[in-house]
């Protein structure tokens, strides 16, 4: 069964304001000056203006929106892992796979110049024997378990 009113009880209403000393409901400040404003023909453009102007320009969402995607995506592909020790054998494997990377570069680009013939051949083979002295040495990293 539910519980009745109070006779002394405020009416319902939107505004859950009441004045003490008007003993009525208040009426909210922001409420008038909106409405002052917006019948002088001074201030009614800044209130057109303000009320077209979206709070964010849609370029700016776009781009949060695609920073958002390339976050989520850069933090999915971080790998994941189980010690220390396999973190810093990934590390080793990547540098030896740079290292690597740029040396038979540069040795494709020694062995495209003998093939052309552009410079002298002693020299062009002297570099290509120094590159391919400088390749680290391929080793199988082993896992430790922890």
């Amino acid at each position: 069964m539910p519980v009745p009113m109070p006779s002394r009880a405020l009416a319902d209403s939107f505004c859950v304001f009441y004045c003490t000393s008007q003993h009525s409901l208040c009426v909210l400040v922001g409420f008038l000056l909106l409405f002052s404003f917006a019948f002088r023909p001074k201030f009614a453009a800044l209130v057109a203006a303000k009320a077209a102007t979206p709070l964010l320009n849609a370029n700016v969402v776009a781009a949060a929106i695609k920073a958002n995607c390339v976050l989520l995506l850069a933090a999915a592909s971080v790998p994941k892992f189980r010690s220390k020790a396999e973190r810093d054998l990934y590390k080793e494997a990547r540098a030896t796979r740079a290292a690597l990377k740029s040396g038979l570069a540069q040795i494709q680009s020694l062995l495209r110049c003998l093939q052309t013939e552009q410079e002298s051949v002693p020299a062009l083979l002297g570099e290509l024997v120094a590159a391919i002295g400088k390749l680290p040495t391929a080793a199988t990293p082993v896992a430790v378990l922890t």
